[in-house]
């Protein structure tokens, strides 16, 4: 998969395109079963081959969600590279595996914006928080950007130390906000239109004695508002891993 096909794999499906060959074939039917006319024949074949072509256009050269999650992974790798090179330190002062969480809901619109449910029911989308966590002999270092998958460019990026023995909690929260969402389309054309609702936001934690903090959201109610209580948030998979780790890092340090 290639950059430039981002834009493809988030595109949605053009069910229009099904309308118009469902209307093609209607209209090609009651020319034939009635009195032929050349131009009703020419229109009933004109809808049909604009349905069919959107429909190919739209298919042709789409990434698979196996494909994008592909790219995702080795951009990932250049994310982690980039984190231990603004933080200042070497792999060699690394003593465990980094804990990468991915955030469960971008809010920018300073760039494009893809989300989406694939056939696996897991979420994606572009641009894609990250937050890393590096544990050293003293310290957890973070790195945190939201990585755009269209241009490949680290936004936002952001570095914090934090001292174990400075670090009074780290955990899980869950808040409840107003959101605007829109309601899934029912048929086509209709449905898709925008309400408030009451949705929970979780979000991963890490405090410190001197008033610090670092969170990020790492599962959204607005996404399974929109694409459905079924949808796979890699995120909370990600952030419990974290919590775990960093827990028994603790655990360790402070014995």
């Amino acid at each position: 998969m290639e950059r430039s096909q981002v834009r493809k794999y988030f595109k949605e499906f053009p069910k229009w395109a099904i309308l118009f060959i469902l209307i093609g074939v209607i209209i090609l039917y009651t020319q034939i079963s009635g009195e032929a006319a050349a131009q009703g024949v020419v229109a009933g074949l004109l809808f049909m081959a604009v349905g069919i072509l959107a429909i190919v256009l739209n298919v042709k050269g789409k990434p698979t969600d196996e494909q994008f999650d592909a790219f995702v992974e080795k951009d990932l790798e250049s994310v982690k590279k980039e984190a231990l090179s603004k933080l200042g330190i070497d792999e060699s002062e690394v003593i465990a595996e980094p804990d990468v969480i991915w955030g469960g809901l971008s809010s920018r619109s300073d760039c494009f914006v893809g989300l989406k449910k694939g056939k696996d029911k897991k979420f994606r989308q572009t641009p894609q928080p990250f937050l890393i966590l590096n544990y050293t002999q003293n310290q957890v270092v973070t790195y945190r950007c939201d990585l755009d998958l269209d241009t490949g460019k680290y936004l936002s990026p952001a570095t914090e130390e934090y001292f174990y023995k400075d670090i009074v909690s780290v955990k899980t929260k869950t808040e409840e906000i107003e959101a605007v969402v829109k309601e899934p389309r029912k048929f086509i054309f209709f449905g898709g239109k925008k309400k408030k609702v009451k949705v929970n936001e979780e979000y991963f934690c890490l405090n410190n004695s001197g008033g610090d903090s670092l969170s990020i959201n790492v599962a959204s109610g607005k996404i399974t508002e929109e694409l459905g209580e079924d949808t796979i948030l890699p995120s909370k998979e990600t952030a419990e891993k974290a919590l775990n780790n960093i827990r028994r890092m603790l655990r360790e340090k402070k014995a």
